[in-house]
């Protein structure tokens, strides 16, 4: 008997045909009890290994980066400019000086700067590594031993693996660029008006001013009364009645100890008339009178001093007869003093030099030094 078998083994449309044996199939009775499980046979040799299954999907794309941190602040805008000085008050009456005026309040604090913008969001992270392609399905375990019967068909091929771990996190974005400085301050409202201060001190004396034109020539006064007539005059020559003078060429230097005045070597003399020369550089006077006395001396110190001329009336200065100098270090010179005197008949008229500190006083090349006296007035 021919029939297709398609109710027990459907395969699609394909049809097993009876082979008029007695097979399985023809010869099976009612199904009789299940008997007990048989012992776990050997483990069969691993199937093939399956198919390889399908790329996992890609994995989800990593959370965005958290967003940067925010910009530092800007710092804050430079406080603004003092305000203006204010008017100056009106002067007040001159009197008593008043009590120092309170300084005017300073300028408001410029506004703090506007706070920077917010650094942009760092980056996003980059999209995480593909997941890990699943492994292949386990190979289902062996049937237990049953009724012997057909073939069993060929498993169906594993399930797809499993979704692949999702990526790691992408790293953090950089943080965001420092915000600009906040714009200036506005500018402080002008302070108030300080007190008028005190009058200020008297300022002082201008300089003099410019001598006037000479003025017209006046009317010639009327002639004075005669005088009474003078004394008699001395008799002797005509000119002076007395004078005299000294002087020196070529000194070669005098050692002048510190504030110990030192006489002026005077070698060489001139005429003379009532006068004598004598002790040695020196001018002794016979009358009795007023005198004018000129010492002159040239030359430079060997250190920096300040050096005095003096003329001298028996070993002491006469009251105006000195002239001092600050001198450097060889600086070339002359010393010029010039005086009026009333001298006694015998008085001994010398000249000296003194320094602050101790020098050698160096004499220029021909005539150094020179003293001079000359009766102007009797006595």
């Amino acid at each position: 008997m021919n029939y297709y078998m398609n109710e027990i083994f459907p395969r699609k449309g394909i049809g097993y045909k009876h082979n008029g044996k007695k097979c399985c199939c023809c010869m099976r009775g009612a199904t009789g009890a299940t008997g007990p499980t048989g012992p776990m046979g050997f483990p069969g040799r691993p199937g093939p290994m399956g198919p390889r299954g399908f790329p996992g999907a890609t994995g989800a794309t990593g959370a965005d980066g958290a967003t940067g941190a925010t910009g530092v602040t800007g710092p804050t805008g430079p406080t603004g400019p003092t305000g203006p000085t204010g008017a100056t008050g009106v002067t007040g009456p001159i009197g008593p000086t008043g009590a120092a005026g309170e300084d005017g309040a300073d300028g408001a604090t410029g506004a703090t700067g506007v706070t920077g913008p917010t650094g942009p969001t760092g980056a996003a992270g980059e999209d995480g590594a593909d997941g890990a392609t699943g492994a292949t399905g386990v190979t289902g375990p062996t049937g237990p031993t049953g009724a012997t019967g057909a073939t069993g068909p060929t498993g169906p091929t594993g399930a797809a693996g499993a979704d692949g771990a999702d990526g790691a996190t992408g790293a953090t974005g950089a943080t965001g660029v420092t915000g600009p400085t906040g714009p200036t301050g506005p500018t402080g409202p002008t302070g108030a008006t300080g007190a008028t201060g005190p009058t200020g001190p008297t300022g002082a004396a201008g300089a003099d001013g410019a001598d006037g034109a000479t003025g017209a020539t006046g009317a010639t006064g009327a002639t004075g009364a005669t005088g009474a007539t003078g004394a008699s005059g001395i008799d002797g020559k005509s000119g002076l009645a007395a004078y005299g003078g000294l002087y020196a060429l070529n000194n070669t230097g005098s050692s002048i100890t510190a504030s110990s005045p030192t006489q002026i070597n005077l070698d060489s003399t001139m005429p003379s008339s009532n006068t004598v020369y004598s002790p040695t550089s020196s001018i002794t006077v016979d009358r009795d009178g007023v005198y004018e006395i000129i010492f002159l001396v040239s030359g430079s110190p060997s250190t920096a001093a300040t050096v005095t001329a003096s003329v001298r009336q028996n070993g002491e200065n006469i009251n105006g007869g000195s002239m001092s100098e600050q001198l450097a270090a060889n600086e070339d010179t002359t010393l010029s003093v010039a005086v009026l005197a009333e001298l006694s008949a015998g008085t001994v008229v010398d000249a000296a030099l003194t320094s602050n500190r101790s020098i050698t006083w160096t004499y220029p090349t021909g005539q150094d030094a020179s003293l001079t006296v000359k009766l102007i007035s009797l006595s």
